[in-house]
């Protein structure tokens, strides 16, 4: 998934394999790495597809590996949404979560909105998405 050419095998493997069990692989690392992945220049690649071709119940657990375990001090969205590959994945997240997972992202994401408004373009953009889904 690093690879400059590995990661789009990978994102094909992920959307098309007929094999049984080869996406649901795929999810596993993909959830198991999913802050390292996220930041990383071509394996963010395949967060996105793995968020974009996943069943709601996988798509589900990647984005809770994303967003942490209520309670949990520093989840990994923290340090996704002020990386320069990370915060596609964030944006990309902010689309797609649903019912109470979305309303436990966007609460997280509005709780750190001051530091956001004083970041980087990174955070920058995590607002305009915000601002988008919340119309």
């Amino acid at each position: 998934a690093t690879d400059q050419y590995g990661n789009y095998v990978v994102q094909h493997v992920m959307e098309h394999s007929s094999r049984p069990g080869d996406r649901q692989a795929l999810m596993q690392i993909a959830r198991k790495n999913v802050l390292s992945l996220s930041c990383h220049k071509y394996a963010s690649n395949v967060i996105e597809k793995a968020l974009g071709c996943g069943t709601l119940e996988e798509r589900a657990v990647l984005i809770q590996g994303i967003v942490g375990e209520p309670g949990e001090g520093h989840s990994p969205i923290l340090t996704m949404m002020r990386d320069r590959f990370g915060n596609y994945i964030v944006q990309r997240v902010i689309m797609l979560a649903q019912g109470p997972q979305r309303e436990a992202l966007l609460w997280k994401l509005h709780e750190h909105m001051p530091a956001l408004k004083k970041s980087n373009t990174y955070g920058k953009h995590i607002i305009t998405a915000l601002e988008r889904a919340q119309v």
